[in-house]
């Protein structure tokens, strides 16, 4: 996996965030080894980038190695709150992208076996100007960040234009919720070591077309994958890597259609195990452009995004996520809140 992106802090891995995201990874190393608390693993944070363009593809969903006990249905209730400015051009090539979207997730789970478990996702999509711009504006100059333009924008504004050799592939609808494509998945266990201190297991996904392709919140074609998550155990940390491999249909819709290439993606998350209640996670997702060369740098580039969270093991069986995410390349929401609530 090449990372190629622009000449910014962004994709330097001595820019501040990678500095930010190191740094607390070696804390968490450090810390981790201290014998005196009882800790249980909860997994890698349950959070996608959602950057619009890719809203409607296959990409990496971060998830750990375990199962289901056999004959338990499992589920989770997710929400995603991003904020996203991009604006671009090239030969062929309009693209503006200035909005915050919502994305609530329901997600269910069934235990067939100990070693064979089947999921679904199905979520639902809201874009539209939201309420954050000056925030965002007073923020991003408080601390020296980039503000990608905001500025050139009205404030609170919708404005969504995906637009090739004068065609337009979205209609430009906001302020209303939209169903997207649902993710249909089987888990098979690979591996789980005696002392249980390594597990490793597969995941195969078919994603069905039953988002609003004209919105952009599906692809209006089958797509389908495959994921490898592992776990280490050592003490009170959690190691987790996810290799994946994606096959995406052609975005969009009719005769104007965004032609994909295979995507292939990597998590890596370290959960510090504070107690057997409460777990904080520093998490890292990349993987490779979804599209065809657009002759767009940064759309051109790996999606990078770092998130940092919590869960919380609560009463009545009930598993809390929260989680901040920044994005550490441009084709990832400058910035997303993600809250779950799982069982």
């Amino acid at each position: 996996m090449e990372f190629n992106g622009p000449e910014n802090d962004r994709m330097n891995i001595f820019g501040p965030k990678y500095f930010v995201f190191c740094l607390l990874m070696a804390v968490l190393i450090v810390s981790g080894y201290s014998p005196s608390t009882i800790a249980s693993a909860k997994g890698p944070l349950h959070v996608k980038n959602r950057f619009p363009m890719h809203i409607g593809l296959l990409t990496p969903f971060p998830e750990g190695p375990d199962l289901l006990p056999s004959g338990r249905l499992g589920g989770a209730l997710a929400v995603d709150y991003s904020s996203i400015n991009f604006d671009a051009q090239a030969e062929h090539w309009k693209i503006l992208m200035d909005m915050e979207t919502a994305v609530v997730e329901c997600r269910l789970a069934y235990g067939i076996s100990e070693r064979l478990m089947v999921d679904s996702r199905i979520p639902f999509i809201h874009m539209g100007g939201g309420f954050l711009d000056g925030f965002l504006e007073s923020y991003h100059s408080t601390f020296g960040f980039p503000n990608y333009g905001r500025e050139n924008r009205p404030e609170d504004r919708f404005g969504y234009i995906l637009r090739q050799d004068g065609n337009d592939l979205v209609d430009p609808v906001s302020e209303s919720f939209r169903p997207g494509d649902i993710d249909f998945g089987v888990k098979i266990v690979l591996n789980t070591s005696a002392a249980n201190k390594i597990r490793s297991s597969l995941r195969l996904m078919v994603q069905a077309p039953t988002g609003d392709s004209r919105h952009w919140t599906g692809n209006s074609g089958w797509d389908w994958g495959l994921a490898l998550p592992t776990g280490i155990a050592a003490s009170k940390l959690f190691f987790y890597f996810t290799p994946s491999l994606y096959f995406n249909a052609d975005a969009g819709d009719g005769d104007t259609r965004l032609e994909t290439k295979p995507v292939w993606g990597l998590m890596t998350a370290v959960e510090y195990g504070y107690s057997k209640a409460w777990s904080w996670v520093v998490q890292l997702n990349v993987y490779s452009p979804p599209f065809v060369k657009t002759g767009i740098k940064d759309l051109d580039q790996d999606s990078v995004e770092l998130a940092l969270g919590f869960k919380f093991q609560g009463p009545f069986g009930l598993l809390y996520e929260g989680a901040f995410c920044e994005d550490l390349s441009r084709s990832a929401p400058d910035f997303t809140v993600h809250l779950a609530i799982g069982w």
